[in-house]
């Protein structure tokens, strides 16, 4: 699109003059911040993120102890041992899911309360198994068990980072109204707060 405006510029014998300017990414406006919109993603994340340690130990303490090895000595076979982990886990991942969104209920949080099961249900189940799978590459990659708590906490550590460098500047949608997401809105035809 600049290549175009030069271009129409300069066949009207006038110098292009450019200017680049930065502005705030489009997005629906956020007032007030709840506690429940603060707290809630952080309790949220460390229940997501919890068992990507634990998966990720137990792998890797098999691997360890060489249980796989003398598996297959008495015939199984390496997609039986790594499918009968993939579907313990997934079954975990979605026990997790549901009782996060059942406890979500229960403690009253809106954010459950005011979305779609199936929705929320796949989002935490989703992300469980995206976490199964890299909890299953992590641990092809260490050879000892304490190694893989050591290496598991830390990437738990690390989404907590993200997570407190992410909330507080408000990405994506920039510091301008200095509010969390999870927030409430303002409804502008009765001028009460939403949900």
């Amino acid at each position: 699109q600049r290549e175009i405006a030069q271009q129409i510029h300069f066949s009207e014998g006038e110098e292009a003059d450019m200017q680049v300017l930065l502005s705030e990414f489009a997005h629906p406006a956020l007032d007030v911040t709840s506690f429940e919109g603060a707290i809630a993603p952080l309790f949220l994340l460390a229940c997501a993120m919890f068992p990507f340690a634990i998966q990720m130990s137990e792998v890797v303490v098999e691997k360890e102890l060489k249980l796989r090895q003398a598996l297959s000595s008495m015939g199984l076979h390496d997609l039986s041992y790594w499918l009968s982990w993939h579907v313990y886990q997934s079954v975990m991942s979605f026990l997790s899911a549901f009782f996060i969104y059942c406890f979500g209920c229960i403690f009253q949080l809106r954010m459950f309360l005011k979305n779609d099961f199936g929705v929320l249900l796949c989002t935490f189940w989703f992300f469980a198994q995206a976490m199964v799978g890299f909890a299953f590459f992590v641990g092809a990659l260490i050879s000892r068990s304490s190694s893989a708590v050591m290496v598991g906490f830390s990437t738990f550590l690390l989404g907590f980072l993200l997570y407190f460098m992410v909330i507080p500047f408000g990405f994506p949608y920039g510091t301008v109204s200095m509010t969390q997401s999870f927030s409430y809105e303002r409804d502008i035809v009765s001028g009460n707060y939403t949900w």
